[in-house]
């Protein structure tokens, strides 16, 4: 079936039945902002003033009980069931720009890319969200930012190589120092809650430690309350910005690191925790009703982790904050 996709009173572009709202525009040329394409990130977010839409294997994306109630929905997973109309003003504007290659460093299978910002940047992202980048044929790949550029004019990003990958393969081949990349964004609502002086468990697996770092290094130990990173992976490698963040607790008596291992490697002699790093959170504190809790990483251990101590450890579910790192496809 055909349908119609209108955006204020001058805009519109067909779809159907076999395609998402987002893939009908694309296809149409025209525009809308998108982050993961998976529902994840929330970032191509919409209110429906008209019409019916459904999603793609009955997932209705991150979206909140009361977002849905008052008619958002995800372009990026969502197909029309007749002829729809977007509200303007809910489409959010996506801030393009140019930045260069300053530095690349290899560490292990993650490469810890360096991009200066321009002066004229009006860039200017919470800890905790990230950016896409431009990859040619439309495609984009996003990472979290792990810094705050606005203090010394870069973008750090924490890339884990993967075979084939669109972007994480040029770069560890291809990328240059002066290069220039086209990034999209700050994008993602995964930020502190700067409001309260409750204890923090910041969690995180492989490079979803990545926007966890700028939340650490925004200000958040200066403060005096408990904060406590649980940082897992599978073996050493994959802790590799570890003795940095060793140092961290030498300087602040309220922080708290602990690393932990799942598959060490018996070379590496690792004599450190073992196992995953939700289960050493319930072991380590008996309630986290009082705390709250950010947690970075792949699917699996979010959604372990909130099981978990929601069930075992009285965290209110309220409490739990998260990003998920989903594979591109």
């Amino acid at each position: 079936m055909k349908y119609k996709v209108s955006i204020g009173p001058d805009h519109d572009f067909p779809t159907n039945d076999a395609l998402t709202i987002l893939e009908a525009a694309k296809a149409s040329g025209i525009e809308l902002p998108y982050g993961c394409m998976v529902g994840a990130c929330r970032v191509c977010r919409v209110r429906l003033k008209t019409g019916k839409v459904t999603y793609k294997n009955d997932f209705c994306g991150h979206l909140t009980e009361e977002e849905i109630e008052e008619g958002y929905f995800l372009p990026c997973c969502s197909i029309a069931q007749d002829d729809i109309e977007l509200a303007q003003d809910t489409i959010t504007k996506v801030p393009r720009e140019g930045v260069v290659v300053d530095d690349k460093t290899i560490c292990g299978d993650v490469v810890i890319l360096k991009l200066k910002v321009s002066k004229l940047s009006k860039l200017s992202p919470t800890p905790g969200q990230y950016i896409a980048i431009e990859c040619g044929n439309g495609m984009l790949r996003s990472y979290s930012i792990a810094n705050i550029p606005k203090q010394d004019g870069y973008i750090e990003l924490h890339i884990k190589k993967r075979i084939d990958g669109v972007f994480s393969d040029k770069i560890c081949s291809q990328l240059k120092k002066n290069d220039v990349l086209w990034i999209r964004g700050p994008f993602g609502d995964f930020a502190l809650d700067t409001l309260n002086n409750k204890p923090i468990i910041f969690i995180a697996t492989g490079t979803g430690f990545a926007p966890i770092k700028a939340m650490l290094e925004s200000g958040i130990l200066n403060r005096n309350h408990p904060i406590q990173l649980y940082w897992g992976g599978r073996t050493q490698s994959d802790l590799y910005f570890n003795d940095s963040i060793k140092h961290f607790t030498s300087l602040y008596t309220n922080f708290q690191f602990y690393p932990t291992l799942s598959s060490p490697l018996a070379e590496e002699n690792w004599a450190g925790r073992t196992g995953y790093v939700q289960d050493w959170i319930k072991k380590d504190n008996t309630t986290l009703h009082s705390h709250d809790v950010y947690a970075c990483g792949s699917q699996n251990m979010i959604e372990s982790a909130h099981t978990l101590l929601s069930e075992s450890c009285n965290l209110n579910p309220d409490n739990f904050k998260a990003d998920i790192f989903y594979a591109p496809s």
